[in-house]
């Protein structure tokens, strides 16, 4: 069964708009068979998840002049654990808070220029009940599971920028630079720099195209002392794209749009095993 919902609030406050998005969900899946058991409940009853999340997003917007100003706080709590038939339990809780501000002002009539800010914050706890198995592990019960416990704290401030520039009555330019710090046990910087482009070719046809670097920190097992690496490197990747619009009539838009993407130093799985010093 599954449910979902969500709450959405609009207000003028000071000569802006505040906004206020409440939703979230909660899917929970049992395997259930049509024989019934002659006695108690067996292993066969024991294979299920449950998976919810709730959020809160708030953003303030404020035209002033040439100037527009921009905030938006959110927090997100989240929860997902499984059974599989007793031997193996886990679940894991994730709180995330995040904050992004931006401000941009109209430097000339072809030219407005956007900074901002973002900070991301997120707590993570696991925990894994794992019951022996295999020929040395008969008759094995929940009573003898080993159990893994993980925290995991992840902080990535970020600045950016992006210069909206009409070169010319045909041709807009959007260049862009992104700076990410992966903060410990990370300690990694990275600067993405970025360009979007539009070419009006006719009326109502336009070429669109971008190219841009993208980084990506490990996620929470890639990151943990034993299922993963605490030294693992950024993830890196290069996008590029480009697109035909054609207007038609009745206020329709087609857009066809092809994509090349190339990735590396990517996080991957290893049967070597590693002690670091003090481990």
């Amino acid at each position: 069964r599954y449910w979902d919902y969500q709450a959405l609030f609009d207000y003028p406050v000071s000569g802006g708009v505040l906004s206020v998005r409440v939703f979230g969900s909660d899917d929970r899946s049992k395997l259930i068979f049509a024989d019934k058991n002659e006695g108690a409940e067996d292993a066969r009853n024991r294979l299920e998840t449950i998976q919810w999340f709730h959020r809160v997003d708030v953003v303030y917007r404020k035209v002033a002049g040439p100037w527009e100003f921009l905030i938006t706080p959110s927090y997100k709590r989240e929860f997902f654990s499984g059974n599989i038939f007793g031997n193996f339990k886990f679940d894991v809780t994730t709180d995330t808070l995040s904050t992004r501000a931006e401000i941009s002002r109209a430097m000339t009539k072809r030219a407005r220029l956007r900074i901002g800010a973002q900070f991301i914050s997120e707590w993570w706890r696991g925990r894994a009940d794992i019951v022996p198995l295999g020929a040395n592990a008969t008759g094995s019960t929940s009573a003898d599971a080993n159990v893994r416990e993980t925290p995991y704290t992840r902080i990535v401030p970020s600045l950016f920028t992006t210069l909206t520039w009409q070169a010319s009555e045909r041709l807009q330019l959007l260049p862009g630079l992104r700076l990410d710090w992966f903060a410990a046990p990370q300690n990694r910087m990275a600067l993405d720099p970025r360009l979007r482009f539009i070419v009006k070719l006719f009326e109502k046809t336009a070429l669109k195209g971008g190219v841009g670097l993208y980084s990506q920190g490990p996620g929470e097992l890639q990151n943990d002392a034993v299922f993963g690496n605490p030294r693992v490197r950024i993830q890196r990747s290069l996008h590029t794209s480009l697109a035909i619009a054609q207007q038609i009539p009745w206020d329709v838009t087609i857009e066809v749009t092809g994509f090349y993407k190339h990735l590396w130093d990517l996080t991957s799985a290893s049967s070597q095993i590693m002690l670091w010093p003090g481990n």
